[in-house]
């Protein structure tokens, strides 16, 4: 027994009706019939397409956009740590004061580099601020090869244990000798103002 209401999707359409009333039409209003149909199917094609089409381009711009933000992060987090990196190596060779001797350690290097007998070394001049004193020593180098100098200045800065920064450099070759070279400089070093207990030094 057929169930009321239920009818296939032939009978809803009257397909075979409409199909009759179509080509009962002349030829002109078929062919406006057949564009009509052909034009309601893109539409319904198209439209949903393009919805897709525009929600997926969306999506796309959204997901480049949060990796490009993810990346400018990355950056910067790359860029902190480098940078945390450089100061904690420079707090490494801040020392406090009463642990510093400059111009011994001036001294030292020269000796390191068998040119003692050619340099001579200021009295530091301290320069105290309230967390951090600024350390200063003339130094003057007498015929030494330019080489040599340079030498002593690369190794000064070079220092593992303590900071030592050289600058106002004047550099001459002597009259007697073109080859040999005096020349001044100065050496500075900054140290902690306080000692590590936290007293004043």
């Amino acid at each position: 027994m057929a169930k009321a209401g239920k009818y296939s999707l032939k009978e809803k359409l009257k397909v075979d009706e409409l199909y009759d009333n179509y080509m009962g039409l002349p030829p002109r209003q078929q062919g406006l019939v057949a564009a009509g149909i052909i034009l309601g199917l893109i539409i319904l094609i198209l439209i949903p397409v393009t919805c897709a089409s525009t929600r997926l381009s969306n999506l796309q711009k959204k997901i480049t956009d949060h990796e490009k933000n993810v990346g400018s992060v990355l950056v910067k987090i790359n860029e902190y740590n480098s940078v945390k990196a450089k100061v904690k190596v420079i707090e490494s060779k801040i020392l406090p004061a009463n642990q510093v001797n400059l111009r011994s350690k001036i001294d030292a290097v020269a000796a390191q580099l068998g040119v003692s007998g050619s340099i001579d070394i200021g009295n530091p001049n301290d320069k105290p601020g309230e967390e951090y004193t600024e350390t200063t020593s003339k130094v003057r180098v007498s015929k030494l090869p330019l080489l040599q100098v340079i030498e002593l200045i690369s190794t000064l800065e070079k220092q593992t244990d303590i900071s030592l920064h050289v600058r106002s450099l004047t550099i001459n070759p002597t009259y007697a000798n073109r080859a040999l070279f005096d020349g001044d400089f100065e050496v500075s070093t900054v140290a902690k103002s306080k000692e590590e207990g936290g007293s004043e030094k």
